[in-house]
């Protein structure tokens, strides 16, 4: 299980990062552009995660909020 032995899943959590941007939750816009920036993230981690984000609004129904 992804997680279970310490490993972090970047993509997943920068999904939730980019859900609670897109609502503007706290630093979440923040934190995600540190991670961006910081190397943490490449540019395909954040396109797949901003695409995650995306089918998971779909998958419930939710209004895409504007970034």
């Amino acid at each position: 299980m992804p997680g279970s032995e310490g490993e972090a899943d970047v993509v997943e959590a920068c999904k939730w990062l980019h859900l609670a941007s897109r609502n503007r939750y706290g630093n979440a816009n923040y934190l995600l552009n540190l991670l961006a920036q910081n190397g943490s993230l490449t540019a395909r981690q954040y396109e797949e995660a901003s695409r995650r984000a995306g089918d998971f609004e779909r998958a419930f129904g939710l209004k895409p909020a504007k970034q």
